[in-house]
């Protein structure tokens, strides 16, 4: 009983705090800390990610960039979840960096710099999904591989697969948010023990292994990179995984004090999924087959090769395969959850075409059925490139990463420019080390931008060429000319009413005089 009474007290915290912000409580709070806990860990989603990035792992720099690169780019994420989760304490909002981004900037670039930033993480988090989602129909496929080696995947095949995912996808995300809090913690349950599983399992059977010193310091490169460039692009493949801690904070209209649950959830997952992997990346290395050619998976998905060569019997890979793959459906609710929330609430602040009927909340269900329904449409649209072309299909995937760390970033540079005045009442604070720590942040973000942006390999042709900065400058190009052409002309920006306890105002003169404002002022008192 006491903690129900907690619980109404802290979403009726939450609900009054949302009000101040300037909306009203649409979605159901019935989220728990426990199934955000899972949520991230669904982000994360341990091992299933681990056997996605292999093949690229291999080829850019083997055994040394995979459990090196891992963990060099799983500490250096660790800054801008502390960042945003100070931030997130501020502003605990389903909008996340869209809004902080409105809040925290001068005032001459509320608007745009707001609209930009939500119109990125839209394009973001839908091609997020895809990543998620198509790679995942190319596994399922490859199991047919293990028990006819000689079969050809057709192109057709991991298409149709996607698709049933993303049915499948909208069908549990659409049971409501208390299905989802259940599945949630189910898969925070199951991820660790799926991960033993997979751990012992390879361990106990395997009888070719490689070294101890062998996992510690192969490193082999077949790009074209000298050894300094393929370990720098080897990143590539843990930093596109180890970036879904930012999803969660869509999640804070839909549990109890979000301004303290999200930000410590950010960091529970990201320490434990980055840590636990790890070791998982060292096991699994420590575990495959002597002169196994992984490079040479069909679709580029290397767990049908990895568990065909460890397991003595075709049945024992599958099952292998199978529990692997099962565990990408924690990642898929976790993805297509975030992505319909946060289209949802740009939405209704009028940042998309059809935002009238993409801010619609089902009345019964208390989700986003509209905008959970358009991101899977979307998708399914986008997925028919794999048809074409495999180089545009690449760059969606590197894309959407790009796109997230800036809107991950922009705000923190805003908080910087501040000079952190905004932040002192923040409730999970980083104090004197918020400097240090939102500077390295910014500093990680472009890093892993610039690196998103090299070819895997070399010589760079039209086909090896990363085509993902023409991606990212065309979807900005659409936004800045939607924007310009009718989007100014019914974005709202945030709905915040000019109330002196939505945002903390630090009131100083010299904040004024230097053009900043965190309280969030009326869209029609802003110049576009």
């Amino acid at each position: 009983m006491t903690s129900v009474i907690s619980g109404d007290i802290e979403g009726g915290k939450a609900v009054n705090r949302l009000n101040e912000l300037g909306y009203e409580q649409e979605l159901d709070r019935s989220l728990s800390f426990l199934g955000i806990l899972g949520l991230g860990m669904g982000l994360v989603c341990l091992p299933y990610t681990v056997y996605a990035i292999s093949c690229i792992m291999f080829t850019e720099g083997g055994a040394v960039d995979f459990i090196y690169g891992w963990g060099i780019w799983g500490l250096l994420t660790i800054p801008i979840v502390l960042s945003m989760g100070e931030i997130c304490s501020v502003y605990p909002i389903a909008s996340g960096t869209y809004y902080w981004s409105y809040a925290l900037a001068p005032l001459r670039q509320k608007r745009l710099g707001s609209f930009i930033n939500g119109f990125l993480v839209t394009v973001g988090l839908i091609l997020a999904l895809l990543a998620t989602a198509f790679p995942m129909g190319q596994v399922i496929s490859t199991a047919v591989v293990l028990f006819h080696p000689d079969y050809i995947i057709p192109t057709w095949l991991p298409y149709v697969i996607f698709l049933v995912l993303l049915v499948v996808t909208v069908a549990l995300c659409s049971a409501g948010t208390v299905f989802l809090d259940l599945f949630s913690r189910t898969g925070g349950v199951l991820i660790p023990i799926v991960t033993v599983v997979l751990f012992i399992v390879p361990l106990a059977k395997g009888t070719e292994r490689h070294t101890i010193r062998w996992v510690l310091s192969n490193f082999e490169s077949y790009s074209g990179w000298n050894d300094a460039a393929s370990f720098l692009i080897g990143l590539l493949g843990p930093g596109g995984l180890l970036i879904g801690f930012g999803f969660l904070t869509s999640l804070c209209e839909e549990v109890d004090n979000p301004a303290v649950a999200v930000p410590r959830a950010m960091l529970i997952t990201q320490v434990v999924g980055v840590s636990t992997g790890l070791i998982f990346v060292f096991a699994t290395l420590f575990t495959v087959p002597l002169g196994l050619d992984i490079a040479s998976a069909q679709l580029g998905q290397a767990a049908y090769v990895i568990f065909d060569g460890v397991m003595d019997t075709k049945g024992g890979a599958f099952v292998l395969l199978i529990l692997s793959t099962a565990m990408g459906f924690f990642l898929l609710t976790g993805t297509m959850t975030a992505a319909s929330r946060f289209l949802w609430a740009f939405a209704r602040d009028g940042g998309l075409p059809g935002s009238k009927w993409l801010s619609v909340v089902h009345p019964r269900l208390k989700i986003p059925l509209n905008s959970m329904i358009t991101v899977a449409v979307v998708d399914a649209l986008l997925g028919l490139i794999s048809f074409g072309s495999s180089v545009a299909y690449g760059a969606f995937l590197s894309g959407c990463t790009i796109m997230l760390l800036f809107a991950y970033a922009q705000p923190i540079i805003y908080v910087i420019m501040d000079r952190r005045r905004s932040m002192k009442d923040a409730q999970w604070s980083l104090g004197r080390w918020g400097w240090p720590i939102n500077i390295v942040a910014v500093l990680v973000a472009i890093l892993g931008s610039v690196l998103f942006l090299f070819p895997l390999s070399r010589p760079v042709t039209v086909l090896t060429m990363n085509w993902s900065v023409v991606l990212v400058a065309g979807f900005l190009a659409i936004g800045l000319f939607y924007y310009a052409v009718y989007g100014r002309k019914v974005f709202r920006a945030p709905a915040v009413a000019d109330n002196e306890n939505a945002i903390p105002d630090t009131g100083s003169r010299e904040s004024k005089e230097e053009g900043f404002s965190t309280k969030v002022l009326p869209a029609e008192d802003i110049e576009d």
